[in-house]
């Protein structure tokens, strides 16, 4: 039986631990359930926890909240631990102790625990939510959401009534706020490192791999790839990969990132070799290394002739591979990536049409959809001519 594929979302970078931990303790919702818990340490309990109708008055008096407020708050500190009974009273439980005296993953443990609670009572129903997961990868992976925009999600995915989607959404993010897991700018939303913290531990409760990186040393090459790619600035994004690259080593990097593109995508093996460029000379050992492998052999060639080494000469078929990788990974998989991207792919190169006449030749497995996106897309009727004629050719082979 085939395991069921894990849905897994960009990698993103965040500050160490010991810079987080400090964020979740002064988060409103830490504060105000702490000093609930600790105000609740040796109170009498009656059935299932409850705290006595005498002391629910005083303590929404004393923590100056209602006492719905306070209720509900008493629940969350019973279901997260930081409370426990013991016979008829309520003592410090393991998650207050973890706040006072635990490390910081403890006290981030405690505090994304608090974020699983919020999160699961956002949208009450008896179905999980499909909008859930969506809306929180808006918010993980989005610069800014808009609250109109997490909305309309919902009312979409889970078939609900705008009433009761923007109910649930502004319940939502009301917690957060709280948490310290968002900022707001109005109607406007982003997440904060800690937010993406939280939401990377929810994510992964349910199935979703959503990487996290605070030591670029831990960093796998994709990962720094999802990462950089972020990165508006181009100064900023080349200093980011040098960073990557001083901190595995370049000797390391340059082997990571040949095994990427030997066992990776067109695209993957695209963007190893332009990282490669970054590592430089120490990389040549292993980039020769991969001079072997057909798949990876032109791109080798033409980023040793690149960085002015000895190098045997592309083949005719090799050059055609090269020239069908990069249309790969420029037109993207779909349809509507391909329209978009064909309309901006210049050919400007005279000899650009002899590449696509010869991707009628090449073994490159994706050869003939390359073919059909220029053929179907692209703005410039000589290309189409070319790309069409290639199709032709290619199927009388």
């Amino acid at each position: 039986m085939t395991e069921p594929e894990v849905l897994r979302l960009p990698a993103v970078r965040l500050p160490a631990e010991s810079d987080l931990a400090p964020l979740a303790l002064a988060s409103l919702r830490i504060t105000e359930l702490k000093r609930l818990a600790e105000w609740g340490q040796g109170r009498a309990v009656i059935a299932q926890g409850e705290l006595n109708p005498a002391d629910v008055e005083i303590g929404a008096k004393e923590l100056e909240v209602s006492q719905a407020e306070l209720l509900v708050g008493w629940a969350v500190a019973l279901d997260t631990e930081l409370l426990t009974l013991q016979g008829d009273k309520a003592v410090a439980g393991p998650a207050l102790a973890a706040l006072d005296q635990g490390s910081d993953q403890d006290k981030l443990d405690v505090w994304a625990d608090l974020v699983d609670w919020d999160i699961e009572t956002a949208f009450p129903a008896d179905e999980p939510s499909e909008a859930l997961p969506l809306l929180l990868m808006m918010l993980h992976l989005e610069p800014v959401v808009s609250f109109d925009d997490l909305v309309g999600t919902a009312m979409e995915l889970d078939e609900s009534g705008g009433e009761d989607a923007a109910e649930s959404v502004s319940y939502l993010i009301s917690r957060l706020l709280d948490l310290g897991a968002i900022v707001t700018d109005g109607e406007l939303f982003q997440s904060t490192p800690l937010g993406q913290f939280g939401l990377s531990c929810w994510f992964g409760s349910v199935g979703i791999d959503a990487p996290v990186i605070t030591d670029l040393a831990d960093a796998g090459p994709v990962q720094v790839m999802e990462m950089a790619q972020v990165i508006e600035d181009d100064a900023e994004r080349e200093e980011f990969v040098h960073e990557w690259i001083a901190a595995v080593g370049p000797a390391t990097a340059a082997d990571e990132l040949v095994t990427l593109a030997a066992t990776g995508t067109p695209d993957d093996r695209s963007s190893a070799f332009a990282m490669l460029q970054r590592v430089g000379a120490p990389a040549e050992d292993a980039v020769r290394a991969k001079l072997d492998d057909p798949s990876v052999r032109p791109h080798a060639i033409n980023w040793l002739v690149e960085a002015g080494l000895s190098a045997p000469e592309l083949t005719p078929a090799e050059s055609s591979w090269l020239f069908a990788d990069m249309l790969v990974a420029v037109l993207g998989p779909d349809d509507e990536s391909q329209r978009e991207a064909a309309a901006e792919l210049g050919f400007e190169d005279p000899r650009s049409l002899d590449h696509i006449a010869g991707l009628a030749d090449t073994t490159h497995p994706a050869a003939a959809d390359v073919l059909q996106a220029l053929a179907t897309h692209h703005p410039d009727p000589a290309v189409v001519k070319a790309a069409r004629k290639a199709t032709m050719q290619s199927r009388s082979l």
